[in-house]
């Protein structure tokens, strides 16, 4: 609600104490925002493959054989 954020951020500007609970809604503000930055505007919508291994260790049958 940008009324409410706006108030809220008039409130921490001229006062000079803010409250526990004004500084807690101002980081989930922030918090909410940066979430959704990174999740929702900037999220990639097809995974990177251009990274491959060229090399796979595959120690399964190893593991088995000493276990009996």
């Amino acid at each position: 609600d940008v009324n409410k954020v706006t108030r809220l951020l008039k409130k921490l500007q001229t006062h000079d104490n803010s409250s526990e609970i004004d500084n807690m809604a101002l980081v989930g503000i922030l918090s909410s925002q940066i979430i959704h930055h990174q999740f929702v505007d900037n999220f990639l919508k097809k995974p990177d493959y251009s990274i491959s291994p060229n090399l796979i260790v595959d120690r399964r049958s190893q593991t088995l054989k000493s276990a009996n």
